[in-house]
């Protein structure tokens, strides 16, 4: 009898072990064992699409686009820590449109009379970026499912302006489409299209900040969204902050 209670003890506790090792850790289970990949981490490419602003007097708001690689490595054997390190490179375009300074002019009607005429200034402002980003951040990955995880994270990031150009085209307000004529031949180019590099008018290249997140993992499918922003500012008096949503794919 007392060998057939330490039997069927033996067997409970290898049931109950089981068990716990599933349900603690079923997406190291999911990964590792049922897809044959190694225990270590994994690797990640995702397509990321960002709100941007430009933080200023007058902010820019516009939208980035990513193409990113990640690398994930497990940092605490047996248990679901992991550091993520990676790189993207971006592409975005911020705009906003602003009230300029008016003026007058005088310009002769179809009578060859001389008319005087007010006008305001509607200026619009675009600053294109085209950067490489640098994530490092620690994520912790809970098990919902054998196929569903959730894993928040939160790390520093780097980035590195490649290039950028500024744009601003004034228009005139408040004039007819003969006024407006009019007011092209007396102002020569006052109206025309200017643009230059960012980085000649006092954009910073190298930025370090922080970032914060959320990936939703379905099997190797990934969502994930996110925020951050730079500690120090890309100008004078610009901050430059972006949200991200993600999409992508683990092997």
């Amino acid at each position: 009898m007392n060998k057939l209670k330490i039997m069927l003890l033996s067997a409970l506790a290898a049931v109950t072990t089981n068990i716990y090792a599933q349900y603690t850790y079923s997406p190291i289970k999911y990964k590792f064992e049922e897809k044959g990949v190694k225990a270590d981490g994994w690797n990640e490419i995702s397509l990321q699409v960002s709100p941007i602003k430009l933080s200023t007097t007058n902010s820019l708001n516009g939208t980035g686009y990513s193409l990113g690689y990640n690398k994930v490595f497990n940092i605490a054997k047996g248990q679901p820590l992991y550091l993520v390190a990676g790189a993207n490179v971006q592409y975005s375009s911020s705009t906003n449109k602003i009230n300029g300074e008016g003026g007058s002019f005088t310009y002769k009607d179809a009578k060859g009379n001389e008319v005087p005429k007010s006008y305001g200034t509607s200026v619009s402002n675009e600053v294109t970026l085209f950067d490489i980003n640098v994530p490092v951040s620690v994520m912790y990955d809970i098990a919902v499912s054998n196929s569903v995880s959730v894993a928040p994270y939160a790390g520093i990031k780097f980035r590195a302006g490649l290039s950028g150009t500024t744009t601003s085209k004034a228009s005139a307000t408040g004039l007819s489409s003969e006024e407006s004529t009019a007011l092209a031949l007396v102002a020569g180019n006052k109206f025309e299209e200017q643009s230059s590099s960012v980085y000649d008018n006092g954009f910073k290249r190298f930025l370090i900040g922080w970032q914060a997140g959320v990936n939703l993992y379905y099997e190797d499918y990934i969502l994930g969204l996110s925020y951050g922003t730079y500690l120090n500012k890309i100008a004078d008096d610009t901050t430059l902050k972006q949200g991200s949503i993600t999409i992508g794919y683990r092997f």
